[in-house]
């Protein structure tokens, strides 16, 4: 679901409404005969204003956001898949609830309504919950695209943090559950060879990662966005629960990224 306005709601009206922007170097004639029709999400707002000028940054586009906010409840248990969600929320820095929930919640017919397998997280919205966590970080950058974390639709940078998200999905955590399966599993001594072997993919696939940061900062455009949040927390949780070593040259990266304040609140929340 996108962040659309009413139906009815036009630019005018809502300038109206609020006063226009006093950055705009653009005539009224010009803005009025650019953004007569209602933009119909908040990327086709924020790309239009900004092309014709006609506000500033955290001026009428603001405004605009809190009129038709989007409801959001995250269901987020601490030390798992879901503070990369929590993380994403904390980046953007938009209004949303949370609710902190424990493995026997997880188990109630309540959350199962939620999310049939009873995992974490979900994210409430006003059509309906959503679930799976790279995808839910995808969302809620899409509709918070004043934060920065994801690039336009068709754009080459859209496609390659898309590649990385899934990447990160794909490659380096599939690894690390077939690592964590053995090493916590109930009953019985771990597989070494199963372990081993998905060492070996997980270095693999950090390899690439360690490669695609080794002259930049960051994964995309040397920009921070969507891509270093699920990559980050995959990377990041290999480290913390000590499933696979990390290769030296990803080290520094895993390490800008953890000690991002917005990261660093995410993982502060506990039960």
């Amino acid at each position: 679901m996108t962040a659309s306005s009413p139906a009815g709601a036009t630019y005018e009206k809502f300038e109206s409404m609020n006063g226009r922007s006093s950055t705009n170097p653009h005539s009224a004639a010009t803005c009025a005969a650019v953004c007569a029709r209602a933009p119909k999400s908040v990327w086709e707002f924020t790309h239009l204003s900004l092309r014709v000028g006609c506000v500033g940054r955290e001026t009428l586009r603001a405004r605009w956001q809190r009129q038709y906010a989007h409801h959001m409840r995250l269901h987020h248990q601490p030390r798992s898949r879901s503070t990369r969600v929590l993380w994403a929320l904390e980046e953007i820095g938009a209004p949303f609830e949370l609710t902190v929930i424990t493995s026997e919640d997880k188990k109630s017919p309540e959350y199962r309504a939620l999310h049939p397998l009873g995992r974490s997280p979900v994210l409430e919205e006003d059509g309906g919950p959503v679930f799976e966590s790279a995808g839910l970080i995808l969302h809620v950058a899409d509709l918070h695209p004043e934060a920065g974390l994801i690039a336009a639709p068709g754009s080459h940078e859209r496609a390659l943090q898309y590649q990385w998200c899934f990447f990160g999905m794909t490659d380096l955590e599939a690894a690390l559950v077939d690592v964590a399966r053995q090493l916590w599993k109930e009953s019985g001594e771990p597989d070494t060879d199963v372990i081993d072997r998905a060492r070996v993919r997980f270095a693999a696939a950090a390899a690439v990662i360690e490669a695609a940061v080794s002259e930049s900062e960051f994964l995309v455009a040397n920009t921070f966005s969507v891509a270093d949040i699920v990559i980050g927390s995959v990377l990041g949780f290999a480290r913390t629960a000590e499933l696979a070593e990390l290769l030296p040259g990803v080290v520094p990266y895993v390490d800008r990224l953890e000690a991002r304040p917005a990261r660093q609140r995410a993982v502060a929340v506990s039960v």
